[in-house]
């Protein structure tokens, strides 16, 4: 029996800190149909969405971790079965925010905040 995704997005996060944290929303993340009537899917949605940002920061010579992470997303991404759902969350923890898209297998990309939202890299 697959685990559930609230006890996956804890164990994902307890690989990068050790703080107890609390999730606050899951949100499944819907295939969709675009403004022509053609299906896509939510992996294809954000493998389009992550490549234009990679491609648009490499081209600028934009030297951004956050690239990095953009690129290991996609990887995640390509990772993914067919039948992978992908869930949208976030959590607080007692130093900040953190939020996410993952399935019950793997984290795709992962977002920290101090406590008055500040990124952290």
């Amino acid at each position: 029996m697959p685990e559930t995704i609230e006890a996956a997005i804890h164990k994902q996060l307890r690989e990068v800190t050790s703080d107890e944290v609390m999730i606050r929303e899951i949100h499944v993340m819907s295939d969709d149909i675009n403004r022509f009537g053609r299906p896509f899917t939510a992996r294809d949605r954000l493998r389009q969405i992550y490549q234009r940002r990679v491609r648009n920061g490499r081209q600028r010579k934009i030297e951004d971790p956050w690239l990095d992470k953009l690129e290991a997303a996609l990887i995640a991404l390509d990772a993914m079965s067919l039948d992978e759902r992908l869930y949208s969350w976030t959590a607080k923890g007692p130093n900040g925010y953190f939020s996410g898209i993952s399935t019950a297998i793997r984290p795709v990309l992962l977002s920290t905040n101090d406590l008055d939202h500040n990124p952290i890299t």
